[in-house]
């Protein structure tokens, strides 16, 4: 890997968004005390989506549209910070 790429583990998606062509996806990672935290967020453009879209689903060994994988409904929500 180049010395720019990092890696970030991810227990999550907190939110997604898209404006102006630029998908945004919000990740969370859980802490040691089992609380969510932001970790990461992914700027994808919008023509590279269905590519982005393609590999994730390639990794679930499903198609699009499939129910999702057990304990994947459940969301922690992040507690706001003091902004």
């Amino acid at each position: 890997m180049a010395q720019t790429d990092i890696s970030v583990l991810v227990d999550g998606i907190v939110s997604v968004g898209t404006h102006n062509n630029v998908h945004r996806i919000v990740c969370y990672r859980l802490t040691a005390e089992n609380n969510p935290e932001p970790a990461i967020e992914l700027i994808i453009p919008a023509d590279s989506l269905p590519g982005f879209i393609a590999a994730l689903t390639r990794l679930s060994g499903g198609a699009a549209g499939q129910a999702a994988p057990a304990g994947a409904a459940s969301v922690p929500r992040l507690k706001k910070g003091p902004n």
